[in-house]
Parts: C-alpha cells; sequence; structure tokens
C-alpha cells in the first residue's frame, strides 16, 4: 500500500479505498514489520458494516401493464453490489450501477394488467430494516386507440371511445377519473 502514514511507535494509519469495503463482513489485518521484529503481528479482524440504502427517487414512476419486462432505475445512497429490490417483498436481482444507483428489471409477468405493488431496498449486514415501501402504478396504454373523449362534469369523468385497434378494449367506452 502506498497511503501508509507512520506515527513512530505510536502506530500508523493506512488509506484503504472505498472499492476495498464493497461488502460487508470481516476483514483481517496483520502486520508486517521487517525489522527489528520479522514475524508479522497477531491478526485482527475488522468488521465492516455497510451503511442502509437511502430511497430518493426512481424512474419510470409508473410502469405500462401488459407490455414486457421493464426496467426501473432508483436513485438515492448507500448502495453497494449487495443491496437488494424488494418487490413484494420478494427478492428481484439488482444491477449495482454505483452508489448513488441501481436498476431492477420487473418481469412481464408482475406487470401483466393494471393495477399497482410496492418496492424497498435493503442492504444484507448493515444493521437496517429495508427502506419504506414505495408504491408503483401499472397502467393501461391506450391513448393511441382513443377515437373522442368527452368530459362529464356533473360526475366529473372523462369518457373514451376506443378504437377497433384498441384490441382487449375495442369498441368499447371507457370512463376514468381526472382526479386520480
Amino acid at each position: 500500500m502506498d497511503d501508509i502514514n507512520y506515527y513512530g511507535s505510536d502506530g500508523f494509519s493506512v488509506d484503504i479505498p472505498d472499492s476495498g469495503f464493497l461488502h460487508g463482513g470481516e476483514i483481517p489485518v496483520r502486520v508486517h514489520n521487517p525489522m527489528p521484529c520479522p514475524e508479522p503481528s497477531n491478526t485482527l479482524l475488522v468488521t465492516i458494516t455497510n451503511t442502509a440504502p437511502v430511497y430518493e427517487s426512481h424512474t419510470p414512476l409508473n410502469l405500462p401493464a401488459g407490455q414486457g419486462d421493464q426496467t426501473i432505475t432508483i436513485s438515492g445512497s448507500g448502495f453497494v453490489p449487495d443491496t437488494v429490490v424488494l418487490w413484494n417483498d420478494e427478492e428481484l436481482p439488482a444491477t449495482l450501477l454505483n452508489s448513488q444507483r441501481v436498476t431492477f428489471t420487473v418481469p412481464e409477468s408482475e406487470i401483466a394488467t393494471t393495477g399497482s405493488a410496492h418496492f424497498s431496498l435493503f442492504t444484507p449486514g448493515s444493521g437496517e430494516d429495508q427502506t419504506d415501501p414505495v408504491e408503483v402504478f401499472f397502467y393501461l396504454e391506450i391513448a393511441h386507440h382513443v377515437n373522442y373523449m368527452l368530459y362529464d362534469s356533473g360526475r366529473d369523468l372523462i369518457y373514451m371511445a376506443i378504437s377497433s385497434e384498441g384490441e382487449e378494449l375495442a369498441g368499447k367506452v371507457l370512463s376514468a377519473n381526472p382526479a386520480i
């Protein structure tokens, strides 16, 4: 190591890059002084504890239902290779981009129809619980299949006539509450 600072008989310090602490656990440390005592010291176990991940935001905010696998990027801090994404409390594989960004892919089977789910983050060995759950909604993309729209101010609803190209909704009239 190039970054060793000696303090005479009082000790020394070593600067270890952050990449040396990507995983929690114990790291054995031994010191070898070539003179006057050529034998290495006893081994000291240094415990590395990961910090708990912190959620800040994610993109996209919601996912289209029935449109295949979808990838979500989470921004925050304290992410390490061991950080886990829990989707409805079930672990999904995550990819660490850096200590502030993680991605994960939601399988199509999880978002086949409209609805919602939640995700949270957890890092084993952090000594902390998982982050608060974040809700994600699955929506039906119908805008390109809408022929006509009508707003009913009395009921506060929007009515949409779906074209024959709208597959499962073809030929139907849907209502939507714009306040939701």
